[in-house]
């Protein structure tokens, strides 16, 4: 039973070790203290993306790659919509500049009425003589 119970535990081991250097992780089977903080690591991602209702994405890598690429879109439409909030301030800075100097026309024009209206009153050159 002993000798059974080795040999499982040896089959085990084999297996193990395969699976580790199958998916890149050789170094992590063979040191137990850099395998133990790898999975505390990996642990702490699952619980955040799991927190954040992503947990999905460790499940499959195409998801996470699909994931990674929308993140990165939507990095270039906030770039762009900072350089349109940038144009955004420029426009309306020119639009109160024109306001105000329309306004200082309007009243420079209302000015240039008033003079008007006075000489007019005054009447006509013939009137005068």
């Amino acid at each position: 039973e002993d000798e059974f119970k080795l040999i499982e535990m040896l089959s085990r081991y084999a297996e193990l070790q395969k699976a580790f250097e199958k998916n890149g992780f050789s170094e992590l089977f063979e040191d137990p203290f850099s395998c133990a903080h790898f999975l505390k690591q990996m642990r702490g991602i699952k619980d955040l993306l799991e927190k954040a209702g992503l947990g999905h994405l460790l499940d499959s890598p195409v998801a996470f790659q699909k994931f990674l690429e929308e993140v990165e879109a939507l990095r270039k439409a906030a770039a762009e919509l900072e350089k349109v909030k940038a144009q955004l301030a420029d426009v309306q800075w020119r639009w109160e500049k024109a306001v105000k100097d329309l306004q200082s026309i309007g009243g420079d024009a209302e000015e240039m009425r008033r003079k008007l209206a006075a000489y007019e009153a005054l009447g006509s050159v013939e009137d005068l003589q």
